[in-house]
């Protein structure tokens, strides 16, 4: 989702926010300075990395889902309270939900997601609030479903983790020994969050204990794109407090520019966007200004602005002794109101 326009991946640079993973690949080798991964393969490889890609996607993709927001004690325990810690009230109290409702049908059409397990969760949640016990033989059988549903997702995993264990072998990489591809990252970036540590950890024992190949593999990539020569990209701290802009969408006046550097197409395209958007102000302030003008506004204010400024400065006068006392002071001040009485009626006339 963009946990704040509803998907999962995204990238966030200046005012973009980019989603799903062949947006992402498209924007950041529009940047300046970016790195194709895939010039040193053939046409061959080429056409099969782009099929390979698809099926990860798709297979490996499904996994990751389902352990982040199929499996019941990792959605509660993990990913519910994390996306919670992350987003403002109240964006808290839906966007969660919502999110991993949006993974539902996906989940069902792969046969990853189990309405049982999902209503014994709901039913834990309300035995929380609930001083009644669950009856064994409901929890026994709980158990047995939960196990039959475990073993059909090692099934599962299984099939996708073999295709790309004997694809890589004893390999660095899937295709050549001195630099990874763009595979090589798709298939790192899935096994990563697999290995990260969850309640449930499924997949991660799996991974672990018998495709040793594929968490090497991972690691190996990871510290290659976020060594010490280059570290991994800061991130903005969430405020966590009330954000009315999640309710009512502002413009925002201006914007911090990211440090990465853009491409002059990108760069072309901000600078007539900025001049565009400082237009459209400058025409509403100017028009904005001429109707307070002659509706009167600005007179009523300036008026207003010259009774004060001359009340200060004869109780200035007075106190410093130019004045004789407060007579005198009120003196002025019904000379002044007789001037602006006869301004005003000079303008009616």
């Amino acid at each position: 989702m963009n946990i704040f326009i509803g998907q999962l991946p995204f990238l966030t640079h200046g005012v973009r926010s980019v989603a799903t993973f062949s947006s992402i690949a498209k924007y950041v080798l529009q940047l300046s300075g970016a790195v194709q991964l895939d010039v040193h393969l053939a046409a061959k490889e080429k056409a099969q990395t782009t099929a390979r890609i698809a099926h990860l996607e798709s297979e490996l993709g499904n996994l990751v889902a389902h352990v982040f927001y199929a499996m019941s004690a990792n959605w509660t325990g993990k990913t519910r309270p994390t996306l919670v810690s992350i987003l403002p009230i109240p964006q808290r109290y839906f966007i969660p939900q919502r999110l991993r409702e949006s993974y539902r049908p996906r989940l069902e059409a792969a046969l990853l997601w189990s309405p049982e397990a999902i209503e014994q969760e709901e039913e834990e949640e309300r035995q929380r609030f609930s001083f009644r016990k669950v009856p064994k033989k409901n929890k026994k059988a709980a158990e047995k479903r939960h196990n039959l549903e475990q073993e059909k997702v090692l099934n599962q995993a299984r099939a996708v983790f073999d295709v790309y264990a004997r694809l890589l072998g004893n390999k660095q990489f899937l295709y050549h020994d001195e630099q990874p591809s763009t595979l090589d990252v798709i298939l790192a970036a899935h096994v990563h969050l697999l290995l990260q540590p969850m309640p449930d950890p499924l997949l991660q024992a799996l991974l672990s204990e018998s495709y040793s190949t594929l968490c090497t593999h991972s690691r190996r990539v990871y510290d290659l794109a976020f060594s010490e020569s280059h570290p991994a990209p800061p991130v903005v701290p969430h405020k966590t407090g009330f954000a009315f802009s999640s309710i009512i969408s502002m413009p925002r006046f201006w914007t911090h520019k990211a440090g990465i550097p853009e491409s002059p197409a990108v760069q072309e395209r901000d600078n007539r966007f900025a001049l565009l958007r400082w237009g459209f102000f400058g025409t509403a302030f100017v028009a904005l200004a001429t109707h307070f003008y002659f509706a009167g506004v600005v007179g009523f204010y300036k008026t207003l602005l010259g009774n004060v400024l001359v009340r200060v400065q004869l109780e200035r006068l007075a106190a410093n002794g130019a004045l004789e006392g407060e007579d005198e002071l009120e003196d002025l001040e019904d000379e002044r109101d007789e001037e602006e009485v006869e301004v005003d009626l000079e303008e009616e006339l």
